[in-house]
């Protein structure tokens, strides 16, 4: 396979290669099979950044109301790491600040802790199938009254005292970094228990990498087209884009026991083309959304 000869060809992801001649465990606790009996509220719900609609996207405040969320099982974060290798929730490196912009890769640690960052959410009335519903409206509503404020960038390590019991989906910004931000990851975790965490990327020799240094990880695949869904193989779960979800295909990984996630579900239209194609497996996914409190109600109605 490509994938196989990339890794090989790059010599510091060695390591790399036992990792695919071993083969990779899998951790089923992080995907346990539905119960037959399941009742209208057994949907899996990620809550995308936080709970990015009512605060600013991966802040303390987002995290925190997530956490308190009764309809949000997982909570997905973004990872950036500072110059000096500290590690920080931000999904753009480029960011806007009250000075201009600056890149959270060229900032020091101190910088970044004490800059004011400026908050900017694309406003395309797009997402929204149904912007005269009410629902619509109220999408719309929120992402236009977080506009333009402002707020902190937290850190890795303060966020992790705030996701309560919830399970955790880090997606690793690994950039050109790899090797220092892995360090920068075992670092963080060496003393701490991750069977509740799931690190993922949409770099699949980056996150080969980090698996083979990291044994007990349980990682999964962030996938764009059909043709890299074959990166399941490696690893313990795959994050769908919405427009790429295959009926066959997810039946097929769960009976593998893999985690399945499908993202970014951000209007009705969304939920109901993923739902259909899911068919009968509708229950067996998790739904990354930045709208909980929406997508659950629209499941329920669905069942």
């Amino acid at each position: 396979m490509k994938l196989i000869k990339s890794v090989k060809n790059i010599i510091v992801y060695g390591s790399t290669i036992a990792l695919i001649g071993s083969g990779i465990g899998f951790h089923s606790e992080m995907n346990q099979p539905i119960d037959e009996n399941a009742t209208m509220t057994d949907y899996l719900i990620g809550a995308h950044r936080g709970d990015s609609s009512f605060a600013i996207e991966n802040t303390k405040e987002a995290i925190v109301l997530a956490s308190e969320n009764d309809e949000v099982d997982y909570i997905e974060v973004d990872v950036r790491m500072s110059l000096d290798g500290k590690l920080y929730l931000s999904h753009d490196d480029d960011v806007l600040t009250t000075s201009g912009n600056q890149n959270i890769s060229e900032m020091m640690s101190a910088d970044i802790e004490a800059t004011e960052f400026i908050h900017v959410k694309d406003e395309n009335i797009n997402y929204f199938d149904l912007i005269s519903d009410k629902d619509g409206r109220e999408m719309l509503k929120r992402i236009r009254g977080l506009n333009g404020d402002s707020y902190r960038i937290i850190s890795l390590s303060d966020a992790m005292k705030l996701f309560g019991d919830k399970k955790i989906l880090l997606d690793l910004k690994f950039s050109d970094n790899v090797v220092k931000y892995t360090d920068a990851v075992k670092k963080l975790f060496k003393d701490r228990d991750i069977s509740n965490i799931v690190f993922q990327s949409d770099d699949p020799i980056s996150l080969l990498y980090f698996k083979s240094q990291m044994p007990d990880a349980f990682c999964s695949i962030l996938v764009r087209d059909k043709e890299s869904l074959k990166y399941i193989d490696y690893f313990d779960g795959i994050g769908i884009r919405k427009d790429v979800v295959d009926k066959e295909f997810v039946i097929e990984a769960i009976n593998q026991n893999k985690l399945i996630l499908v993202w970014t579900i951000k209007s009705k239209q969304d939920l109901e083309k993923v739902t259909e194609e899911l068919g009968e497996s509708i229950e067996e996914v998790v739904y990354i959304t930045d709208y909980p409190d929406i997508m659950s109600k629209e499941l329920k109605k669905n069942r």
